[in-house]
């Protein structure tokens, strides 16, 4: 007998004295019209329709954060170069393919994956929430150029280059001497003071980011596969349906969040759109917890 079918639990729900499914009785018990199945046909709909909905949140919440990142950086007050922005982007890109393979390996040998997702939502929103509070400072910091003291307590005081060392900058990436002669076409982006180059609030925004690859990237690769656990043994059809729908929420919530949300955040402001993503990402949490009361889980193999 495979080892998949036999390891299939019930961990949450009773039935008659039943608290959960033994592995040796899952053979004689596991027709959909059997009660010790473990979930009726509606709480399997209920536990698919949770998973569906905490995808959709959380996808929503991953492309209002990331879509507009690097013109977050590039903008006042971090300035921060364009190619450093977009470095920024990339390499937390590449944090949360790599914890995806980590997140699935922890939840196959550790926790399990209901424990791994929760865990992981929990880091994602840590991390958000810098990132609110990062766009809240930028927010004030474009509101009053002059006091802006939260920026600063957040972020600390931006370090200022002496005018002798600053290199202007003519047109179409010229520069210039000090004495206000061309000296010749270089680069677009010429030769910058090491005191400019510096990632003005990097001491909040990369660790917010490395929390939310963390998060996101354990989330991704544990819960598609939660959700085909719960319809396991319906056949291939229903397989089918449930990823059909699965593939539609990403869909609908990467539209929402490149729709409206990155809208927000460039007509608006950068605050409030990162705070329609917490949200999202707390609604997507609480869906998630919320469904445990009807969700198959798997015990680990380590």
């Amino acid at each position: 007998m495979a080892q998949g079918k036999d390891d299939e639990v019930k961990p949450l729900l009773s039935y008659r004295g039943h608290s959960r499914l033994e592995a040796g009785d899952l053979d004689s018990h596991r027709t959909l019209t059997d009660p010790l199945y473990g979930l009726s046909r509606p709480k399997r709909r209920a536990a698919c329709t949770a998973i569906i909905t905490t995808e959709m949140f959380e996808r929503l919440a991953f492309y209002g954060l990331t879509a507009n990142l690097v013109l977050f950086l590039n903008g006042d007050p971090f300035t921060w170069l364009s190619y450093e922005a977009a470095n920024t982007l990339l390499i937390f890109l590449g944090i949360t393919y790599m914890c995806s393979v980590l997140g699935g390996w922890i939840a196959d040998t550790m926790l399990g994956r209901f424990k791994t997702i929760l865990i992981s939502f929990i880091i994602y929103i840590c991390g958000t929430v810098l990132l609110i509070l990062v766009g809240c400072a930028s927010w004030e910091y474009s509101k009053d150029k002059l006091d802006h003291t939260f920026l600063v307590t957040l972020c600390g005081g931006k370090q200022k280059c002496p005018l002798s060392t600053a290199a202007p900058i003519g047109p179409l990436g010229a520069t210039t001497s000090t004495n206000g002669t061309t000296m010749g076409m270089v680069t677009l982006e010429p030769d910058i003071p090491d005191c400019a180059r510096q990632h003005y609030c990097g001491k909040v925004i990369l660790p917010a980011l490395f929390l939310i690859a963390v998060g996101t990237g354990a989330i991704r690769s544990n819960l598609s596969p939660f959700g085909a656990d719960q319809v396991k043994y319906e056949g291939p059809e229903v397989m089918r349906m449930f990823f059909n729908w699965f593939y539609w929420a990403i869909n609908v919530g990467s539209f929402i969040a490149i729709g409206a949300v990155v809208c927000i955040q460039q007509n608006l402001n950068f605050f409030y759109g990162y705070l329609i993503t917490g949200i999202a990402l707390v609604m997507s949490t609480l869906v998630f917890v919320f469904g445990r009361m009807f969700y198959l889980s798997k015990k680990t193999y380590g």
